[in-house]
This record gives structure tokens, sequence and C-alpha cells, in this order.
């Protein structure tokens, strides 16, 4: 279980760093959530 939850965040992460533009979808979420 954990070592298929590290691989996924280990993908996540390598997407994130590959392609700005998917790293400023999620921050906008968070911006709202913060927001409200």
């Amino acid at each position: 279980m954990s070592y298929i939850y590290t691989v996924i965040v280990l993908k996540n992460f390598i997407i994130l760093g590959l392609s700005p533009n998917y790293f400023q979808v999620p921050r906008k979420v968070f911006s709202g959530q913060h927001n409200s």
C-alpha cells in the first residue's frame, strides 16, 4: 500500500517538474481554499 502511494507521489512530482502549466492548477486550488 505505502509503496504504491509513494510511486504515485513521485510520479506526480515528476509531472509537476516537467510541466509548469500543470503546477499552476493545484496552486490556484490551494489559493481558493485559503481565501474561503
